[in-house]
């Protein structure tokens, strides 16, 4: 392996005992790097797209629950289903985030997999 020394803003950081940094060699592994890189972006788009989703439904659900509670009664609906919207998008968040990530972990086991498959040869 190279090691390569600790630089601070241009400029070699002085420490007792010079301290060295090592570096990857180069090969297979920047493949296995690309692959769980892309994973990871597959993970975390998954898990926001499911996110955004579940704030749009439990918006949306939320507010119907409310108005069907409060159909008939004399309560003014305005705040009442402006209420209920922002607790479906907290509610839709933390669901469609949870189902993302579910959908997602597939991904990354598949990419753990296959490294584990390269190194093992």
């Amino acid at each position: 392996m190279r090691a390569v020394a600790v630089e601070q803003h241009g400029t070699d950081v002085e420490v007792p005992g010079r301290v060295e940094l090592p570096v990857a060699p180069v090969g297979a592994d920047e493949v296995v790097d690309e692959r769980q890189i892309r994973a990871e972006h597959t993970f975390w788009r998954r898990a926001t797209i499911g996110a955004a989703i579940g704030m749009v439904a439990g918006a949306g659900g939320w507010a119907l629950l409310v108005f069907l509670a409060l159909a008939g009664s004399d309560w003014d609906l305005g705040p009442a289903l402006l209420m209920g919207a922002a607790v479906g998008v907290f509610a839709g968040a933390f669901l469609g985030g949870w189902a993302g990530v579910m959908t997602g972990c597939g991904v990354l086991e598949a990419a753990e997999h296959a490294q584990r498959h390269d190194r093992a040869g």
